[in-house]
């Protein structure tokens, strides 16, 4: 279900699997809302939040809040600044190892100029079993529109693995690619 009144929107998911001995989807939910020019204008916020019922090993949910602020230069360049905090309990890749436990901070800053646009975002994560299973990272990245449905981008990752038991490495990777969408 969805519902939007102004710069008001806000959805509910409930997943219902296809009998009731269905672990995987069955009675997940999840729910999320997003206020635009919140107090200022081009101030957005958003939270969201989804659980797995079938998830046993611990936290059973995902949530964030996510706020951004939207800025237009008198060239006409788009800036966007976003801050989001994730409380994570469902994701094993976004730490090194433990459990699919902690926090992540996010910091990030897009501009946009014309039909290019580039992007720079930083995850800082707090794992719950301690700073060896943390995974800190970056990601850069250029989008240029060729046209309505088709842009070229390129992009490159880096995360940093916490010490751990030496066995998690660190992670870079680039890619280069055309988008068309039909």
């Amino acid at each position: 279900y969805e519902l939007k009144s102004g710069n008001f929107k806000g959805a509910f998911v409930y997943g219902v699997g296809e009998n009731s001995n269905n672990k995987v989807t069955n009675n997940d939910v999840g729910y999320g809302f997003e206020y635009k020019n919140f107090i200022l204008p081009g101030f957005d916020v958003v939270y969201a939040r989804n659980t797995d019922d079938s998830d046993t090993s611990g936290q059973d949910y995902n949530a964030k809040v996510t706020l951004t602020q939207n800025f237009k230069m008198a060239s006409g360049s788009k800036i966007k600044v976003w801050y989001m905090h994730e409380d994570v309990g469902l994701d094993s890749k976004m730490f090194t190892g433990g459990n699919n436990d902690g926090e992540v901070d996010w910091y990030g800053i897009t501009y946009k100029s014309g039909p290019m646009t580039l992007q720079y975002s930083y995850a800082e994560t707090d794992a719950s079993e301690g700073p060896t299973y943390d995974r800190d990272g970056y990601n850069i990245g250029m989008q240029y529109k060729l046209s309505k449905t088709s842009r070229i981008y390129i992009g490159h990752s880096s995360s940093d693995a916490g010490s751990g038991d030496g066995t998690n490495l660190d992670i870079e990777s680039t890619m280069i690619g055309l988008r068309h969408d039909f």
